[in-house]
């Protein structure tokens, strides 16, 4: 004959929890919050048209938005570029709105299309100190047309 007692004892006496709701559990779950806070979805915006007359100056204005969830994210930090090739060239942000940066940048005469990104390095607050973080966007293509 088989103790019934014995064969549902838990292992760990718990005060009023299953076995499995330890102080483990509690604690993974406490990390993967940390982790949520501290990530977060980032997303940068193409503000340029995919074509433009082409400029007797010889300067394009290129555009994009950067906007992030990460409540850990310093938004006085947020450094954009644009790069074309290995060329970075700085953006400013607009006066107008938080969130958009532009820039001017020449290119050759003889040049019909453009291929680009944009990479943004910004800091965020860590467990112990501030960090730095880069975010590079999809590549796009700017069109220059006209003679």
């Amino acid at each position: 004959m088989v103790n019934q007692s014995r064969l549902y004892r838990p292992l760990h006496p718990t005060i009023g929890c299953s076995p499995t709701m330890n102080g483990n559990w509690i604690r993974r779950i406490l990390a993967a919050l940390a982790v949520l806070m501290l990530t977060g979805c980032h997303s940068i915006t193409n503000l340029t048209p995919s074509s433009l007359p082409r400029a007797q100056h010889g300067l394009y204005r290129f555009e994009m938005a950067w906007d992030s969830s990460q409540q850990s994210a310093r938004v006085e930090t947020v450094t954009p570029f644009v790069m074309i090739g290995h060329q970075l060239f700085p953006m400013e942000r607009t006066r107008v709105t938080q969130k958009r940066w532009e820039c001017f940048v020449p290119v050759a005469h003889d040049r019909n299309t453009v291929h680009y990104q944009y990479k943004v390095n910004y800091g965020y607050y860590g467990f112990e100190d501030s960090k730095t973080n880069s975010l590079q966007s999809a590549p796009f293509s700017l069109r220059i047309v006209g003679p």
